[in-house]
């Protein structure tokens, strides 16, 4: 679909797209069923289960401000032949991770395959958030010029309503989240 753009050296060095369910599905925390080890073994052939570890720490104001939760579970952790590629299933996700990024259709066609799949193991299981995020990796060979004026006002600050004169980009997101 896109035209193929080639570079000496791809800029991405990651791509991660992540799925969190509105409720976990149950039924993963014990075992994966067969239909859907199938499907993402054809595309993550490398099956390492893991124990993983969830914290979670809230801040109150009053007596008691601070508030520690841990909770373990399973995480069916997937690979790539030659570890390009991760995928994370767990009962309040899925995520998957492209180190060895190609296009966005073979990321989607695959991403999609296993969300099929899951909505099919679990019919009852809904999207409470969709993200995707490319992390790049610029480098910029030794010279004087400041990084900032290699990058378009246009794509720093697209409203243009953000003066720049004497301030710092720590961090640019676009967040998209989809609510049901």
């Amino acid at each position: 679909m896109y035209e193929t753009v080639c570079y000496e050296k791809s800029f991405l060095k990651e791509v991660i797209a992540r799925i969190d369910f509105v409720a976990p599905i149950d039924g993963l925390e014990k075992s994966l069923p067969a239909k859907l080890a199938n499907v993402v073994s054809t595309h993550f052939p490398i099956n390492e289960p893991t124990e993983a570890i969830a914290q979670q720490l809230q801040l109150i104001i009053g007596p008691d401000e601070v508030k520690q939760s841990r909770t373990q579970f399973k995480q069916w952790k997937f690979y790539g032949r030659d570890r390009e590629k991760t995928l994370s299933l767990a009962a309040p996700f899925v995520f998957v991770s492209y180190q060895q990024y190609t296009t966005y259709e073979n990321m989607k066609e695959e991403f999609a395959a296993i969300i099929d799949a899951i909505g099919k193991a679990f019919p009852d299981a809904r999207t409470g958030r969709f993200g995707l995020r490319y992390i790049n990796s610029i480098d910029i060979p030794a010279y004087s010029t400041p990084f900032r004026s290699l990058i378009p006002r246009q794509i720093d600050h697209p409203f243009h309503a953000i003066p720049i004169t004497g301030s710092t980009a720590k961090r640019s997101l676009i967040p998209r989240q989809f609510d049901h």
